[in-house]
């Protein structure tokens, strides 16, 4: 355990489930900023700040999958979905990309920036939260015998399944300043 060693300090990680920039009445890149600064001063020892992007659809402006409320994709779930989506949508209408502002706040606040993908969260086919590739490939679902769907899971045994998750992996490693990406199984 000598210096540099990742295991001579304790890390205190603080995981913001992405949703929680995104349930806001007046969402901006302001409110993005403010919120990190907020977790620094109630968590002094705060390393890294962990925040999920999405599972299926995407919580981010992405060019290689599916984005939450996207043209065509109907949002439900109540009121709040459906401020979420639109709060997404507007902020990147006006050219901001919440993860790009909440990984540079973080940053400048010396702490490390986590993404967590959700890799089974995928919903039944058809519903409007799914990523396009999971409504146009149901047949790509988990089966626990024989024609028998598992539930809406996706099976990384097929190559596509894994092509598609690569692809999203990829997109946030390369275009954002991210410390860590966590796979969430």
């Amino acid at each position: 355990k000598g210096e540099g060693d990742i295991t001579s300090k304790k890390k205190f990680i603080f995981y913001n489930d992405g949703e929680l920039f995104l349930f806001k009445h007046t969402l901006s890149a302001e409110s993005i900023r403010d919120d990190v600064t907020h977790y620094r001063r109630k968590m002094p020892s705060l390393d890294v700040f962990a925040l999920t992007v999405g599972g299926s659809a995407m919580y981010y402006p992405t060019k290689v999958g599916t984005l939450i409320g996207a043209p065509g994709q109907r949002v439900y779930g109540g009121a709040k979905h459906v401020m979420l989506a639109d709060n997404l949508l507007r902020l990147i209408a006006d050219g901001k990309d919440p993860l790009q502002i909440a990984g540079e706040a973080a940053h400048a606040h010396g702490i490390k920036l986590e993404v967590n993908l959700r890799m089974s969260w995928h919903y039944e086919t058809g519903n409007p939260w799914n990523s396009a590739f999971r409504n146009e490939h149901p047949e790509l679902g988990l089966k626990c015998w024989p024609g028998q769907a598992l539930g809406p899971k996706l099976d990384y045994f097929h190559a596509p399944v894994r092509e598609e998750r690569l692809r999203i992996v990829s997109e946030l490693a390369s275009r954002y300043d991210v410390d860590a990406i966590n796979l969430d199984f």
